[in-house]
């Protein structure tokens, strides 16, 4: 299924480079869809919000998705988190129309961005399963395909390297319950993840009660 997703959004990236558009809004479009997927798939964007918020996801994530539909649900998601995630350009409804939007849409419903061919109607992805691996992954694609991450300071870490970066700290530093872990170069966050991972395995090994009183990283994790 990760496989399937990351060649697809490959071959989506290359169909619209093909097609004149910027590669910036390319990967704003994707990156927003990858946002609202994980939020739908992980309940935050309920079925009663979207009611109190008049939002119609159809106009957003089916193959009849729109503009005018994406636009309006980004609106409101920055109005409830205070902030933008991927931001589209003030001009962007001269320059990305309803097909593009709904193209972006039906990839991520499993069809194939160049062939057309439909996934069936069960959904190809759940974000909430996907793993931060292959998260991971997207982010270094956006960065590294457009040759300015090394430019401006944004450099994917892989896995491997991160994980053996927390092995080389914990013997000087060891991960307990509690602690306050920063990464002031915040990108994909995948030392974060891994940290927090490390702090669940040394609790459960501690305790066979673990589940019943989770870890929490709220406020024990910060990403700058």
């Amino acid at each position: 299924m990760d496989t399937q997703l990351l060649n697809n959004l490959k071959k989506l990236e290359q169909y619209l480079k093909e097609r004149n558009l910027d590669l910036q809004i390319i990967h704003a479009l994707i990156g927003k869809y990858v946002y609202i997927r994980y939020l739908y798939d992980r309940g935050i964007l309920s079925k009663e919000w979207l009611v109190e918020n008049n939002l119609n996801l159809d106009t957003v994530l089916s193959r009849k998705a729109t503009l005018v539909g994406l636009l309006h649900l980004t609106e409101v998601l920055e109005n409830r988190f205070n902030g933008a995630v991927f931001p589209l350009p003030p001009n962007v409804e001269t320059i990305v129309g309803d097909e593009i939007v709904s193209l972006i849409a039906s990839t991520f419903k499993g069809d194939d961005p160049i062939s057309g061919q439909l996934h069936l109607d069960f959904e190809a992805y759940d974000f909430s399963y996907i793993p931060v691996e292959t998260l991971s992954s997207i982010y270094e694609q956006f960065l590294h395909s457009q040759g300015t991450g090394k430019q401006v300071g944004a450099v994917y870490t892989p896995e491997p390297v991160a994980d053996y970066l927390l092995c080389e700290l914990e013997e000087s530093k060891p991960l307990r319950s509690g602690m306050k872990i920063l990464d002031p170069c915040c990108g994909s966050g995948i030392f974060l993840v891994l940290a927090y991972r490390k702090l669940i395995e040394l609790a459960l090994a501690q305790s066979p009660n673990f589940i019943k009183c989770p870890i929490s990283a709220q406020g024990n994790q910060l990403g700058l």
